[in-house]
């Protein structure tokens, strides 16, 4: 039994050991500092961690075939750092770490997706109906686009992992909606999102404005029509208050006439406008009728709850609208600045200004001295500011209606097209001429702006004059002498129409006289030119005369 029991074990053993002596050591970890969400030209640090026993580390990326870096050792012996001081969109991508501890390596980490962000321009994130969520309840929040992105992300301020990734949203739109909840209070809920391309899902966009969600223990309220209400009662209890003193205050003052100035009723004295009976007749004569020495204080009481009470709720919807315009102008090159301004009515409490792209207020403004408008600046346009724009405002009696609509266009966003004359710039005063604008890109559409008259641009859809060349022709006229004809134009696509490029080099038009002046001058010319030849044939050709 005793050799039995040897070749037992040592069976046991060889069995139990042997598969694992080809990766006995523990695989390592592999994490970023201080995120794997990293901004363009911003640092980040890779760190893997082994065993005590590990002597180098390598760093390995996905379809790279050699080892993308690799360290020894530090730290405890059990970690190395790979540092990335300036990181690009080179460095976007899925990595795992191994180490070698003798004679032996370990097996790969688990992989780590390294995100570049900043690689284009931010999307915007609304919540849909209001940022305010009654407890326990969930809310829609939208992340959208201008850029053709087929692909948005959400992330949440302190859950790094967490994230949540659509691709799916309605056709011809670019955004996509997340559904978050439910919604406890307690705890901070701010939210940002990205967008990327689906074929290069480690290189996102700029994060949108972080969007903080406000957790009530109830259902959200309309405050607007809440205030109303409030005014309304406000406005009844002054009534049924005024109502009361009026009775009282008659009451007591009819019986202190009775007792100081009782005069019968026939009698024709001078003395009070009124003039009391005597007890038991119940009629009361004068020139101002029954009680109306009490009315006058006590009116303005009645007055001012019936006013409070239903004027104030009867005036609703009836605000004028406001005016929105921009300075310096609609038309804002990028990375420039531009104001808007909302003009409403004097006691305005507040503007509002909305994107009609977003579904929530774009800004609130409290208003400038005298108080009748509010300033929206933007100090550094990019592709985010783009878009069509209302304003609005709140007052006592409630919110006015929006104003007309504002198209804010940004430029620079690509580069620019030509702009030439067919067929000359040199135009007779009067005439009409062609301009062409074309661009090596393919532009759906190309816009044409003339000096002075910014308001009134010229778009015409594009069409190829050749392979690899966009065109559209512009007709101006009739051109006249004595203002600046000078034009430029921008080319841009129909799915961002208020994203333009760069304007193209500005072409002045030269307007020289009237076509008849012009026949006339020639004529002139010609008679002259013909007449100085024969005045010189006569004088050297003439014969002299015999004597």
């Amino acid at each position: 039994m005793t050799s039995l029991m040897a070749l037992l074990s040592l069976g046991l053993s060889v069995g139990s050991s042997t598969p694992v002596q080809a990766g006995t050591l523990p695989r390592p970890s592999l994490w970023a500092e201080p995120d794997y969400l990293v901004p363009w030209g911003s640092s980040v640090t890779l760190r893997c961690q082994g065993t005590l026993e590990a002597q180098e580390f390598y760093l390995n990326k996905t379809r790279i075939s050699s080892p993308w870096d690799m360290q020894f050792s530090m730290e405890h012996g059990d970690t190395a750092k790979f540092s990335v001081p300036y990181i690009t969109e080179a460095h976007a991508g899925t990595y795992s770490c191994s180490y070698k501890s003798h004679a032996d390596f370990s097996g790969y980490s688990n992989p780590l997706e390294l995100v570049v962000t900043g690689l284009y321009s931010k999307p915007s994130l609304s919540v849909l109906p209001s940022p305010v969520v009654a407890s326990g309840g969930n809310v829609t929040l939208q992340c959208g686009s201008h850029h053709g992105f087929n692909t948005f992300v959400l992330t949440q301020e302190g859950h790094p992992e967490t994230s949540w990734i659509y691709s799916q949203f309605p056709s011809g739109q670019y955004k996509a909606l997340f559904h978050v909840g439910p919604m406890k209070p307690g705890r901070r809920w701010s939210f940002q999102c990205y967008s990327f391309f689906s074929h290069i899902p480690q290189l996102w966009s700029h994060p949108s404005d972080p969007l903080q969600l406000l957790v009530s223990a109830s259902q959200p309220r309309d405050y607007t029509m809440e205030n109303l209400i409030r005014l309304g009662m406000a406005g009844f209890i002054l009534l049924v208050l005024g109502i009361l003193l009026l009775e009282a205050w008659t009451t007591e003052t009819e019986v202190t006439h009775h007792e100081n100035n009782y005069r019968p009723c026939g009698e024709d004295t001078a003395g009070p406008a009124l003039h009391v009976c005597p007890v038991g007749n119940e009629s009361l004569q004068g020139t101002t009728g029954i009680r109306g020495y009490a009315m006058t204080p006590l009116m303005a009481l009645f007055c001012l709850g019936l006013s409070v009470g239903t004027g104030l709720l009867g005036q609703a919807g009836t605000l004028p609208r406001p005016t929105l315009w921009t300075e310096p102008g609609s038309v804002v090159p990028w990375q420039s600045s531009v104001t808007l301004w909302c003009r409403g009515t004097l006691g305005t409490k507040e503007f509002h200004l909305i994107k009609e792209e977003s579904s929530e207020i774009w800004d609130k403004q409290l208003p400038l001295e005298p108080g009748d408008k509010a300033k929206f600046s933007v100090p550094l346009m990019t592709a985010t500011y783009a878009g069509t724009y209302r304003c609005y405002y709140l007052s006592l009696v409630g919110s006015s209606d929006h104003s007309d609509p504002l198209e804010l266009v940004v430029t620079g966003n690509y580069i620019k097209p030509s702009l030439s004359a067919l067929p000359s710039p040199v135009v007779a005063s009067g005439e009409t001429v062609t301009l062409q604008c074309g661009s090596e890109q393919e532009f759906d559409s190309f816009i044409l702006t003339q000096e002075g008259d910014p308001e009134t641009p010229q778009s015409f859809n594009s069409y190829n004059l050749s392979i690899g060349q966009r065109q559209a022709l512009f007709s101006v006229g009739p051109v006249l002498p004595g203002r600046r004809w000078s034009f430029q134009c921008y080319g841009h696509y129909s799915n961002t129409p208020q994203l333009w490029s760069h304007p193209s080099d500005t072409l002045q038009l030269l307007v020289s006289g009237s076509q008849g002046s012009l026949n006339l001058l020639i004529c002139v010319t010609v008679i002259s030119v013909v007449l100085l030849t024969l005045l010189l044939f006569l004088i050297l050709y003439r014969q002299p005369t015999c004597s």
